[in-house]
């Protein structure tokens, strides 16, 4: 029994770094890729920016900007691409056949898509948005401000983490229920309701919205990381 988990495992683990690798030659990464790296230097000269004029008070703000900003121009990239029918592609495109020479069977790289697509979003948000945060703590006015810039670490993994979980774990899960709908069927489970909650309430989308919830992740990153 343990024997057999342990080769499920193994299993698992050669089938999402093969997938991690698919997506990372994907243009879709790239484009993802290039948007964060861009978002990130940008915010990062704006805290820089804001901590020479002496607007230091402003400075934890631009973290929860950073979050949304980096979420709305990665997420995307990475979800249409997953959202699709890559079962479909990777069986014409022979990386089926050269899975199950590694001992990965169909079902298994289903789920090496969804973990690697997770894994590999969450991880750039992450990274980009750090060096914000180290440069609001490098701008820190005090030692107790230094620190509740590094509090705002911990929602901000939450929040990165979700950007990881809807753009590469939902959309996968999309493109599987609907292989020739799946795009759509992501649209319709994220974007519809955060636009009609907008309608309705004349603001942003609210916790009524899987956008909403991650919104709510982004502010409490800023909040926490507030000095004052």
């Amino acid at each position: 029994m343990v024997a057999r988990g342990s080769s499920s495992r193994k299993t698992l683990l050669k089938a999402s770094r093969l997938a991690g690798w698919r997506l990372s030659r994907s243009l879709a990464w790239k484009f993802a890729r290039f948007f964060a790296v861009l978002v990130s230097v940008g915010f990062t000269l704006a805290v820089v920016i804001l901590a020479v004029n002496g607007r230091t008070q402003g400075v934890h703000a631009v973290v929860g900007r950073t979050c949304v900003v980096l979420a709305w121009l990665t997420s995307p990239w990475v979800a249409w691409w997953t959202a699709s029918d890559r079962a479909q592609v990777d069986r014409k495109e022979g990386v089926e056949d050269l899975a199950r020479l590694h001992g990965i069977d169909a079902t298994s790289l289903g789920w090496g898509r969804g973990i690697a697509a997770t894994v590999r979003l969450a991880l750039l948000v992450l990274a980009c948005a750090t060096p914000v945060v180290m440069a609001t703590l490098a701008c820190a006015p005090t030692p107790g401000a230094a620190l509740r810039s590094l509090v705002a670490f911990v929602p901000l993994a939450g929040f990165s983490i979700g950007v990881g979980l809807v753009g590469g774990g939902l959309a996968t899960a999309c493109g599987v229920l609907a292989p020739s709908r799946g795009r759509t069927l992501f649209l319709a489970t994220v974007v519809a309701p955060w636009l009609l909650d907008g309608v309705v309430t004349g603001a942003r989308a609210g916790v009524s919205s899987i956008p909403g919830l991650l919104g709510l992740l982004a502010d409490l990153s800023a909040s926490m990381g507030a000095w004052s």
